[in-house]
């Protein structure tokens, strides 16, 4: 299955915290089941644009506030439906 989540902040991102190593740990363990794994997440200083982390794709575009805008012109173009999300902010 390919599979896109959706997180503000990803693991390497200086002010990840607890969310992020949650999303992390799951998006890996999806990974070892055989699953592709996009991860979706904002930009931040020094950043690369995309890498793969323990078999996570990891894409960074926008920044605080354009993540949102951002994530859901990524969803519309590579990925045909979104089964569940949820966030405090809605993407």
């Amino acid at each position: 299955m390919n599979i896109l989540v959706y997180n503000w902040r990803d693991i390497r991102n200086p002010d990840a915290g607890g969310a992020e190593v949650f999303t992390h740990e799951i998006a890996k363990r999806w990974v070892e089941r055989g699953n592709e794994v996009t991860l979706f997440t904002s930009a931040f200083v020094g950043c690369g644009k995309e890498e793969v982390v323990d078999g996570v794709r990891i894409i960074r575009d926008g920044g605080k506030y354009l993540v949102y805008w951002k994530a859901k012109e990524y969803y519309k173009k590579y990925f045909k439906r979104i089964i569940f999300r949820y966030n405090k902010r809605e993407y």
